[in-house]
């Protein structure tokens, strides 16, 4: 009877711990570039890991700020290495790792824009991302400063919040013409391809944050973005892989 009751008890901890793990909490801040990409990806590490991944997603410059005041994020995944690393240098992350290589692409549905150099032809408003925040607009600042049409297009220029509300604003007919990352555009016949030269190279980092209270799950999300399998996923969505990604 004793036994019995060992037994039972053991059965009802092991159903406990078991509930417990399956019911861990992963919080993920993404930058607004990747989300899509990230969400492609998360169901088989839910599954694999029993963890419900909760993704938040910003520009990266407001993430950071958020991260640098306290918000309670586990791994950040950000559009850029800058804010990664300088979250490393104050204690605050660390296990900074590049997950991919981010590509800017001209987005219009003016058959006579064909490259960044043509937008002083377009007539209507062009978007881009805010450069003081999103790595996405400091790149499209770039392209068109090294272009030499960044002065001309100013009375036209609408800067979104990210880069995912660049592309919105283009979809929705506000604007004509927008400069976003490629993972939004894949495969779209509107889409043209900004010289990689005329940008400083988007490499895009992810961090483990201090104060996560999971440090071992959190180094598994890592291992698990620059995995192989995941990293050939992350190309199909429009990005350089990082490596070749780790086995």
């Amino acid at each position: 009877m004793l036994r019995r009751g060992l037994n039972f008890i053991l059965l009802c901890s092991y159903l406990l711990i078991a509930d417990f793990a399956h019911s861990q909490q992963l919080r993920v801040a993404v930058a607004t570039n990747f989300a899509p990409t990230l969400k492609a990806i998360v169901p088989a590490f839910e599954e694999k890991y029993e963890v419900n991944v909760d993704v938040i997603s910003a520009a990266s410059g407001v993430l950071f700020q958020q991260a640098t005041f306290g918000a309670p994020f586990d791994v950040f995944v950000s559009a850029d290495s800058l804010r990664p690393a300088k979250l490393s240098q104050q204690g605050l992350a660390h296990y900074v790792n590049t997950y991919a290589y981010g590509k800017l692409v001209l987005f219009s549905n003016n058959p006579k824009v064909t490259s960044i150099e043509d937008l002083d032809k377009v007539k209507g408003k062009i978007a881009i991302a805010n450069p003081k925040t999103a790595p996405y607009g400091i790149a499209a600042k770039e392209a068109l400063q090294h272009s030499k049409v960044w002065q001309k297009i100013q009375p036209q220029l609408v800067t979104a919040n990210n880069v995912a509300q660049a592309h919105s604003q283009f979809l929705t007919g506000n604007v004509e013409a927008a400069l976003v990352s490629e993972s939004f555009v894949v495969g779209s016949a509107q889409v043209h391809r900004v010289d990689i030269a005329s940008y400083n190279r988007i490499v895009q980092s992810v961090c483990i944050l201090s104060n996560t209270k999971d440090q071992a799950i959190a180094k598994a999300f890592v291992t698990y973005l620059l995995s192989s399998e995941v990293q050939n996923v992350i190309e199909k969505h429009g990005y350089d892989k990082a490596q070749g990604g780790k086995s």
